[in-house]
């Protein structure tokens, strides 16, 4: 659960949040819009219910891609989100592009002899059938190498996601500044 700690200001989620509903230029045509799928509530600021819109793409449902935002000189980035499988069978995000970075990668964070290690996820990232799966910082996320420019704090960007079924998903990321948010495991 994301819990932002802004002071002075309520967030809107549909602000702090977004999917794209539509393709961004230079995606590919075969990327499947977005349904409605209504919102969920992840969090609060300052009291207030944060809610997070979810794009369907027929039995995928995409919760909230976010980014942190980086310094400048970074390399690398991470995105996180939430999958949902309402099929009856196994569907796996097999891969990621974004125009932000040159390569992207499906990786792992479990720790090993009690140190975090980051490991690629080899076959595509598994959502079982009627599962969720989140990506979150300390888990299994999107590595973003070799950014081709910083990710700044309230830009978005778009990205497409791939999965085994055939869906191409185009979904846009909203980009946080780490200072203005807290992550909360459960």
């Amino acid at each position: 659960m994301i819990l932002t700690k802004l002071t002075g200001l309520r967030l809107l989620a549909i602000g702090l949040l977004t999917l794209g509903v539509g393709t961004w230029a230079g995606s590919t045509a075969r990327a499947e819009a977005p349904t409605d799928g209504g919102t969920i509530v992840i969090g609060d600021s300052n009291g207030a219910p944060v809610e997070v819109p979810v794009a369907l793409f027929g039995d995928i449902a995409v919760t909230g891609p976010w980014a942190r935002a980086t310094n400048a000189g970074s390399r690398v980035g991470g995105v996180y989100f939430g999958i949902e499988n309402r099929s009856a069978s196994e569907i796996r995000l097999l891969s990621v592009a974004t125009p932000v970075a040159q390569a992207t990668a499906l990786n792992d964070m479990p720790l090993i002899d009690k140190v975090a290690r980051i490991v690629p996820v080899e076959g595509g990232i598994a959502i079982p059938p009627g599962g969720k799966v989140e990506l979150r910082p300390g888990g299994l996320h999107v590595m973003l190498k070799g950014l081709t420019s910083p990710l700044r704090p309230g830009a978005r960007f778009p990205m497409t996601l791939e999965f085994s079924n055939g869906t191409s998903a185009d979904v846009e990321v909203q980009i946080w500044d780490v200072g203005a948010m807290r992550i909360i495991s459960q």
